[in-house]
């Protein structure tokens, strides 16, 4: 059976009560639901006037009827046209009607698919290789670029197949017409002349935005080039088949790149991570970054390895010179941990910009690492009380640090359930009243934190609380105010759903619309899973669905199904 599938042969088949073959889109075998429609049911898919009418259209933007067959739903259409018009003319079963044929012809359709080289097509596709040099200076069009590029390279072809004096669509004339606006048609790779030129103007302003050449391989597809410009550097040097001639490697060496291939850790990207602790040390007031601040406390702690190791008299990447730069600002390349003396600072700093805040310094231990660091400190005041270091793995508190403690008001011991707490508890009910009116909902996402931490506590407390009642048991975790104070919110004590559909029904509206949309640009409601995120939405509401058939708890309730059922979705698809 044919390959290709019309909207008019599916309104025949159907009504003829018959199975129906898969089409094919642009992207690969379309899914198109395997159902016997009765002749009083309605059709749900465009008839085959409507495509005639896009078919039109087309003509009047590209001034021809040759869809291409990659052009979507349009392109599968002319082209079961054409395999139509083939099955008439061989008197076998066909579905296009005299009326349909002439239709066709009126508009000059071609039911034989012309030569991509046509004279027709050939002046076109030249005219926008003479715009696409206006913009970009040059005609090498890169294969990637379209329908362009797939003709570029088939001039290629077909010049080589000239000058090997077989057959071939590039008449003398063609040739010397892409000479004359300096096409080459030796095929170049992306390191080639044409590419070369453009990535070397890419650097060049690279150069002047961070004062040197030496892109970093992970920079995009300049780091890669940059990366294969030293590769075939070296291939230079040994005598080897090289892309980077003399004339090049100068432009190169002229503007200062290093063919000699660094690391992270080298001279250049060692200089703009040293600027780097510069800008922590001017905001921090010490350059002791700590190893969990992203790359720059990577590096630092890479730097210490380093100095390790130049103590030890073996190889390092640490010379003297980067090792007085670190000392001169006051980095300390003894390894410092979360307890140690710079970073006990930083949270101090912390617990004052928390005190300013929250009017307390009673940070709860879920408070991210602040929280954990005042528990810690709690834990060093009670050794020093005791005057036990237990077996010098936990240090005492020392006086300085207990003094600053005490002068901020510090609680050394955690007190219970009081008034601060509750001063706590009604600025975060604040806090969520404020992003209910904002969002419309109480579903605080992860990234708001810290007020996310703070409502899954209270989800927490809510089953806490039901799980003692259950057992009889006497419910402390949550006051009765608490409750009403979130219930009259509409606060959802059980966390919804992480899948789609179970986001609410503002969102399942806004993606029914997007639905609706998508239909009325393509005629159908079978979005590819690759069409992301409709297509995902789309499978997930025929799994809800399944679950509905068979009987089993489904999100999709009734008034979606017939939402969805009066668009003419479908909830069952096959794919051959």
């Amino acid at each position: 059976m044919n390959n290709g599938f019309s909207e008019f042969q599916r309104e025949e088949d159907f009504e003829n009560n018959q199975q129906v073959a898969p089409s094919y889109s642009a992207h690969g075998p379309a899914a198109i639901p395997f159902v016997s429609l009765n002749k009083n049911q309605k059709r749900k898919y465009p008839s085959w006037d409507k495509s005639f009418k896009k078919l039109v259209d087309f003509k009047k933007i590209n001034g021809h009827t040759n869809v291409p067959q990659q052009f979507g739903p349009l392109g599968v259409w002319v082209s079961t046209q054409r395999t139509h018009c083939r099955l008439l003319k061989e008197g076998k079963y066909s579905t296009l009607t005299i009326d349909r044929r002439e239709k066709l012809e009126s508009i000059g359709f071609a039911f034989i698919r012309q030569p991509p080289d046509t004279a027709l097509n050939w002046d076109q596709q030249f005219q926008d290789l003479v715009d696409f040099k206006k913009i970009y200076g040059h005609t090498n069009v890169l294969i990637r670029y379209g329908p362009l590029g797939l003709w570029g390279s088939r001039q290629r072809v077909q010049h080589r197949l000239l000058k090997e004096g077989k057959k071939s669509s590039l008449t003398s004339d063609r040739c010397e017409k892409l000479e004359n606006i300096g096409f080459e048609f030796k095929c170049r790779r992306s390191s080639e002349y044409s590419s070369w030129d453009q990535r070397f103007r890419e650097l060049l302003d690279f150069k002047k935005i961070n004062g040197h050449p030496n892109v970093p391989r992970s920079f995009g597809p300049l780091g890669l080039w940059g990366s294969h410009q030293q590769v075939q550097y070296y291939l230079l040097k040994e005598g080897k088949k090289s892309s980077l001639t003399s004339d090049r490697c100068e432009k190169l060496e002229n503007i200062g790149f290093e063919f000699k291939c660094r690391r992270s850790s080298e001279y250049s990207s060692w200089d703009q991570r040293f600027q780097e602790l510069l800008d922590f040390k001017k905001i921090n007031g010490h350059p002791n970054v700590p190893r969990s601040f992203g790359p720059l406390g990577l590096w630092g702690s890479h730097q210490r390895v380093q100095h390790r190791l130049l103590k030890e008299g073996k190889k390092s990447s640490l010379t003297s010179d980067r090792c007085e730069k670190l000392e001169n600002i006051g980095f300390e390349f003894k390894c410092w941990y979360t307890n140690e003396y710079s970073t006990w600072d930083q949270r101090f700093q912390e617990l004052l910009d928390f005190k300013k805040i929250n009017g307390y310094t009673n940070v709860p231990r879920t408070f991210g690492r602040l929280g954990q660091w005042v528990c810690y400190q709690r834990k060093k005041y009670r050794i020093l009380k005791e005057g036990k270091a237990k077996g010098g793995r936990h240090l005492p508190l020392t006086s300085d640090e207990c003094k600053k403690l005490e002068n901020i008001g510090f609680a050394f011991v955690s007190p219970p359930t009081s008034a601060h707490w509750d001063q706590h508890w009604d600025q975060r009910f604040r806090e969520l009243q404020d992003f209910k009116k904002i969002n419309g909902h109480t579903n605080v996402p992860k990234k708001s934190e810290p007020l996310w931490s703070w409502v899954n506590y209270q989800r927490t407390k809510y089953r806490t609380s039901k799980e003692r009642k259950l057992k009889g048991g006497i419910d402390s975790s949550f006051t009765s105010n608490e409750f009403k104070k979130l219930e009259n919110i509409g606060f959802a004590f059980v966390s919804p759903r992480a899948s789609t559909y179970a986001r609410g029904d503002h969102h399942w509206d806004h993606r029914f619309r997007e639905l609706q949309d998508f239909k009325k640009i393509n005629g159908h409601t079978n979005v590819p899973s690759k069409i992301k995120p409709l297509g995902r939405w789309v499978r997930t509401q025929r799994g809800a669905f399944r679950l509905f058939k068979a009987g089993k708890p489904s999100p999709l309730t009734s008034a979606r199904r017939e939402k969805l059922e009066s668009i003419g979705f479908s909830f069952i698809v096959r794919y051959w």
